[in-house]
């Protein structure tokens, strides 16, 4: 019989764990919003890993994002693997482009990426099948799941640096003209001469990230250092793409909705913790960050509470062209700065339960509109805010 659960009850290192001493045989499916990753164990041991939604894991654009094989030679080999049946790997060896240990090394670094970019999730649904195993289609390697468990643990608090110095989505990375630093402090490994190289004073980070072969934490943390050593710098805003009247519509009550349901939770737990008295000296600390962004004096019946029945008036009476920015923007910052005070009062795990309880309540209130969700990102920049404990 399958045991299942969730992620905000048992974290992904625990599940892991609980897996590789039990000695367990099977598969492990985790779910979260539209992605699905599949973990195979052979007696405690991860010997398989695959996703869905994410092309970044598929073996044929891992090798072409790496820069190891040209595409008119991928296109060719997909093509030999679909008529022949045979595994992609294989085809590959075959047509004398790779070596079965260079295979083997992609497949693995495959599987340990599906892995670590699970460390993150803090919620989220998983059911355990045992017994079952992966097909014999695919090739199978062996990795000790108890190493993946400190390596993924360390990248999770490392990430927690690392997030405290990268700029938000819109902002234009820019390479520096002239640093100020001595030429023997700049030393790159190839990786990361590679990816400075993607610093074009055009894209943003999350571009940045998607044209790397290195996935989203290394990538991360070359441009972290390329920060902190003077390298790079934080560029002008991108102002956010203009959605049509109609998007617009939908969008704006999408966000009213999704901050003032997260306000709403906040309020409820410091009210709890705090009582009436001591939470109005909270909100008067958060006046300050009203000043910076004027238009939530309009937005806002309290400085946490959205007005929805006014929300849509007072939207259209900003100018067209600086609309979405301005109150995607100022309920962002607003909820960060929150988030920020409510944790030096509740504490850590208190403020950690609260984000859990936030992300499950949002994602109803996204999920009947996932192409535009996924087209403007207003989701993943409320996930993004709340990285930040």
């Amino acid at each position: 019989m399958p045991f299942n659960g969730n992620l905000d009850t048992v974290s992904f290192a625990d599940l892991l764990q609980l897996i590789s001493t039990s000695s367990k045989t099977g598969r492990l499916n985790v779910e979260r919003g539209n992605q699905q990753k599949d973990i195979y164990f052979d007696k405690g041991s991860v010997v398989f890993a695959s996703a869905t939604n994410s092309d970044s894991t598929l073996l044929g654009n891992l090798l072409l994002r790496k820069g190891r094989i040209s595409k008119p030679n991928l296109e060719k080999a997909i093509s030999i693997h679909r008529i022949s049946g045979k595994k992609l790997g294989q085809v590959l060896v075959e047509m004398r482009l790779f070596g079965e240990e260079d295979i083997m090394d992609c497949l693995k670094l495959q599987i340990e990426e599906i892995i670590y970019s699970m460390f993150g999730w803090d919620s989220g649904k998983f059911v355990f099948f045992d017994g079952e195993a992966p097909s014999k289609e695919h090739t199978i390697t062996q990795l000790n799941t108890m190493n993946l468990i400190m390596e993924g643990t360390r990248r999770i608090d490392e990430w927690m640096e690392i997030q405290k110095v990268l700029p938000d989505d819109n902002t234009i990375l820019k390479v520096v003209a002239h640093p100020n630093i001595s030429d023997d402090l700049v030393k790159f490994t190839p990786e990361e001469y590679r990816m400075f190289l993607l610093v074009n004073n055009e894209r943003t980070l999350p571009e940045v990230v998607e044209l790397s072969p290195y996935g989203e934490f290394i990538t991360c943390k070359a441009i972290y250092k390329f920060l902190t050593s003077g390298l790079v710098e934080k560029g002008k805003k991108r102002a956010p793409q203009k959605p049509e009247k109609q998007e617009e519509e939908i969008l704006l009550g999408l966000l009213a909705m999704m901050y003032s349901t997260s306000y709403c939770l906040i309020d409820r737990e410091l009210t709890k913790n705090l009582g009436v008295g001591k939470k109005k000296i909270l909100e008067q600390r958060l006046s300050a960050e009203r000043m910076y962004h004027p238009v939530l004096n309009e937005v806002l019946l309290t400085p946490t509470e959205v007005n929805l029945e006014d929300f849509y008036k007072i939207a259209f009476n900003i100018p067209d062209k600086l609309r979405f920015h301005r109150l995607f923007d100022g309920l962002s910052s607003l909820l960060e700065a929150y988030l920020r005070s409510s944790s030096l009062i509740l504490g850590k795990n208190v403020t950690r339960k609260l984000i859990s309880e936030i992300k499950k309540a949002v994602g109803p209130i996204v999920s009947n509109n996932k192409e535009l969700d996924k087209k403007y990102g207003i989701e993943e920049d409320l996930f993004r805010r709340l990285r930040i404990i």
